[in-house]
């Protein structure tokens, strides 16, 4: 106090600024933990982009199994088809069975990370990369088989 004047602000308002800085400080806090805390999980997110190729071929091979019974059946039942023809629908038919095939026998071995907890995230992200490769390879074949049956149906105006 000089002169009767105090130079200090009074203490209500110290304890008030501190409070301030306090709760300013712990705002600043949650919101920089939330940020880090949504970053993305690698394993999670290659995990949720193998399924989506999953999510996307499985209902194809339902109509790639349908494709291939009417196929086969066409075959079977059609004695006007030339030789070159039949020759081609039975191998044709083989492609098909192998798609379906390759589906259900990745969808046999592939472990999930969730089953995979004694793994470091490295080995478990190796992993799933490769799944990732594998199962671009089942969608391609898929496409592809998908691609055969349709265009025999259509040389053969089969619905």
């Amino acid at each position: 106090m000089l002169l009767g004047v105090n130079l200090l602000p009074p203490s209500s308002l110290l304890l008030e600024n501190r409070s301030m800085a306090f709760f300013f400080r712990l705002i600043l806090l949650g919101l920089l933990s939330g940020f880090f805390s949504c970053q993305p999980d690698p394993v999670e997110s290659l995990h949720r982009d193998i399924m989506r190729i999953h999510d996307e071929i499985m209902p194809m091979t339902s109509e790639l199994a349908q494709l291939a019974l009417e196929l086969k059946q066409l075959e079977e039942r059609d004695s006007m088809l030339r030789a070159g023809d039949r020759e081609s629908i039975l191998r044709d038919l083989g492609k098909m069975d192998a798609a379906e095939e390759s589906m259900m026998l990745w969808m046999n071995h592939y472990l999930p990370p969730y089953r995979q907890t004694n793994l470091p995230d490295e080995e478990v992200l190796a992993y799933l990369r490769q799944q990732r490769k594998q199962i671009e390879g089942v969608q391609k074949e898929t496409h592809t088989a998908m691609e055969i049956g349709r265009a025999w149906m259509e040389k053969f105006k089969v619905k």
